[in-house]
């Protein structure tokens, strides 16, 4: 007879909680009679239960038998614990037929804290009667078809809500013309499976791989979604390019990848869309009305059309819930990223969970175009670690609604971890207090839009981490090693409160007519408040001016002579500039076309509340003349035997010119100053052994010409294999090749390697000229 042994029924308001970590249960039984038949059931919210865990132990004369169920069917209900979780009922059942087994215990772990447990019930029976539906394995391999019994190990097709387990070791496709109903489909083999169904496949339960699953796994025909389904993927690629229909919705967890390609039609009623793990693709368009959220992994959005309503999202008016919360989940270590790829919109709203677990919104593959997130996004007042990115360096995302909420104390960061892209601020103002870190790629202000928080620029990469645009910057910026302030989207005006450039940082200038104001002719900072300088000679500021055409490319300017001087006023404040020194500035000119011999200088004007980039014809004095002036006196300036450019005085072998251009001490022996030649090979390939010279060239010694040159005799002649000509980019020449490490203060190391082989001449010869420029 069966019986009742346990049951925590919904008549009991109560329920067993997993709050600190994964809690162990064990459920004990003793039955009057030899049991055959046991029939486990439970549901949980939140968590699920380690389903690996589940087992029935008994004692067999002193020995403990410990055994997995024989069948099992389970099922999923959406969010039902508030906390990203899903309900979850389960029914297992052993065959203990011929054991004489009459005392025995049932133990389970939860998979993790935040497990409630809500109902158990077991039944037992003396016979043996088939509970739960069986379960099928396939093997067939090939071309074949679902309802020949032969492809099945068990020698007859699956059972309607049976589970269906694909094992075959050969790729397969599967015709399917009649609707099957299965529990869950787990694909455990490293081989493609198709299912080209013509009728529904559905689906109780939802799909599975594992780890070692590496195959691809398709279905071709409409997925029909009888309940909330859990697509666990822990390998390979799941593909459904049917639609996918059902009241229900589902959620996507595992380290694999799914693909969702049909105008699908779920969730109507609940459900909507989670991924908790690996990466959920959505391609088509969706009608589902209910919840979006990625609470770990990728939520990628690749719709052909804008993600408006109904588009990928789905037509629901509710935010996309964006990570998890550390205070009620722990151990999470993967990001939780929203990514657009390609031009698209997404229109809903979105919510950044809580706590200190990673979380990003971000676009790739934008092409020509730009992603767009027009709804508000919002910040909890404790969500940290939340970021925002553009991929690749041409991916462009635009966020034109309000981003609110946050703390001063808590940080944004702007492409983050090798994101090279520019994300864009447009539209509604974007009222977070959050600090918002540029950390690569840049950050543009669209005309009219304001950012609350300050905005710190700190690359974490050698490239550099740039805030630019012609928007307000109401916190201020820092300019911090490695960042770049670029007024303007062209030339512009760019508006901010105080700001403080360090040493190592940038500033980037355009100029498209030289007179026509500031601005309009070239770009302008504009700052309601102060500007702070703490840049030296050994560690400058890089001011890199570039010059425009009309049409913004870069080329002469507009009415530019270079013969007549120039003052343009690239910083303007209200409160003035503090720890100004001209000689902590580096001056960047290549990108200036038309103005090879004169000089460029940075210079306080306006009683110290506007900074000046002024433009000398050649002759009116050099960066070389200001150096001689700080290292000599007056006396030893007027004898060309100590302070003249081919002198001595030191007697380290370093003429005073190539002190100047290595930055040695004119008055002190130099140890360090040489070129180091080398002979090698990249790969340690002998065969192609060349000579190479390395030497550290200065930023700011733009009236010096580095000349690295090569010949077979040194009374022979010498051809020059690369150059770094009046602070441009080192350039090979002639066959040479050149390396270019970064630039570190103001200073680069700077590798030229010869044209000729070792091996092709009898002798070889490599040297560094220096040339000063008038």
């Amino acid at each position: 007879m069966p019986g009742i042994a346990f049951i925590i029924a919904p008549t009991i308001t109560g329920n067993i909680y997993s709050f600190r970590g994964p809690t162990s249960f064990v459920l004990e039984d003793e039955t009057p009679f030899s049991v055959g038949t046991v029939v486990f059931q439970f549901q949980t919210a939140g968590n699920l239960v380690d389903f690996s865990s589940i087992a029935l132990a008994y004692d067999d004369g002193g020995t403990e038998v410990i055994l997995g169920p024989d069948e099992y069917i389970r099922e999923y209900e959406s969010d039902t614990s508030g906390f990203g979780g899903s309900g979850n009922r389960n029914a297992l059942q052993w065959d203990l037929r011929g054991r004489n087994v009459s005392s025995y215990r049932i133990i389970w772990s939860a998979s993790g804290s935040s497990m409630s447990l809500q109902e158990v019930s077991l039944d037992t029976s003396a016979d043996y009667s088939v509970v739960v539906p069986e379960a099928r394995t396939w093997e067939g391999t090939g071309i074949t078809d679902w309802s020949n019994a032969a492809n099945w190990v068990e020698g007859s097709p699956s059972q309607d809500f049976g589970n269906v387990r694909f094992g075959n070791d050969g790729d397969v496709t599967i015709a399917m013309s009649s609707p099957q109903t299965v529990g869950e489909c787990v694909f455990d083999t490293a081989s493609d499976v198709t299912i080209a169904n013509a009728a529904s496949l559905v689906s109780n339960t939802g799909l599975f791989t594992r780890s070692g699953s590496t195959g691809t796994y398709t279905i071709e025909g409409q997925f029909e979604m009888c309940a909330y389904n859990l697509f666990e993927i822990e390998g390979g690629e799941v593909v459904i390019e049917g639609a996918i229909s059902g009241a229900s919705g589902l959620r996507k967890e595992g380290e694999g990848t799914m693909i969702l390609k049909g105008n699908n039609s779920f969730g109507s009623v609940t459900g909507g869309v989670g991924c908790t793990g690996g990466e959920l693709r959505i391609e088509g368009v969706n009608q589902f009305t209910s919840s979006a959220s990625v609470l770990r992994g990728d939520l990628v959005l690749a719709g052909p059309a804008p993600v408006d309503s109904p588009g990928t999202l789905g037509n629901a008016s509710s935010d996309v819930a964006v990570g998890a919360d550390s205070g009620i989940f722990g151990g999470i270590t993967t990001p939780a990223r929203l990514i657009i790829e390609g031009d698209h919109e997404v229109a809903r709203g979105i919510a950044f969970a809580a706590g200190t677990f990673d979380k990003r919104l971000g676009a790739r593959g934008t092409g020509a175009g730009a992603a767009e997130f027009s709804g508000a996004v919002t910040l909890r007042p404790d969500s940290t670690e939340t970021k925002l990115f553009a991929e690749g360096v041409f991916d462009r995302v635009n966020f034109s609604g309000d981003i609110s909420g946050g703390d001063a104390s808590l940080t944004m960061e702007i492409n983050p971890e090798g994101a090279e892209g520019t994300v864009t601020f447009s539209g509604a103002d974007k009222t977070y207090a959050n600090t918002t870190f540029v950390r690569g790629g840049v950050l543009e202000l669209a005309p009219g839009t304001r950012i609350s928080g300050e905005v710190i620029l700190e690359s974490d990469r050698a490239g550099r981490a740039v805030a630019g645009g012609t928007g307000i910057f109401a916190g201020g910026i820092e300019v911090g090693e490695g960042g770049m302030i670029a007024p303007g989207m062209g030339v512009g005006t760019l508006g901010s409160s105080s700001q403080s450039w360090e040493a190592g940082g940038a500033c980037e200038i355009e100029i498209v007519d030289s007179g026509s104001g500031p601005g309009v002719g070239w770009d302008l900072i504009s700052i309601e408040g102060a500007l702070g300088l703490s840049a030296t000679p050994e560690s400058p500021f890089l001011i890199d001016v570039r010059s425009l055409t009309p049409a913004g490319e870069s080329g002469s300017l507009v009415g530019f002579s270079p013969a007549q001087e120039y003052s343009w006023k690239i910083v303007d404040t209200t409160s003035g500039v503090s720890g100004f020194s001209a000689d902590g500035f580096v001056i960047r000119r290549d990108g200036f076309i038309g103005a090879p011999e004169g000089v460029f200088a940075v210079i306080l004007e306006e009683g110290g509340n506007a900074v000046h980039l002024t433009y000398t014809p050649g002759g009116g004095g050099s960066t070389g003349e200001a150096w001689l002036a700080e290292n000599f006196s007056a006396g030893e300036l007027s004898d060309p035997s100590i302070s003249g450019w081919d002198a001595d005085v030191d007697s380290d072998g370093f003429s005073t010119l190539v002190e100047y251009a290595l930055g040695g001490d004119p008055k002190n022996r130099d140890a360090n100053l040489d070129p180091v030649m080398v002979i090698g090979s990249q790969g340690g390939n002998p065969v192609e052994s060349r000579l190479s010279l390395s030497f550290k060239r200065l930023i700011n010694r733009t009236d010096i010409d580095y000349r690295v040159q090569a010949a077979d005799s040194l009374g022979g002649d010498w051809m020059v294999i690369g150059e770094v000509a009046g602070g441009a980019s080192p350039a090979a020449l002639n066959g040479g090749t050149v390396s270019s490490g970064t630039v570190n203060g103001n200073s680069q190391e700077v590798t030229f390697v010869d044209s000729v082989r070792v091996d092709e001449a009898v002798k070889r010869f490599i040297r560094l000229q220096v040339v000063k420029r008038p």
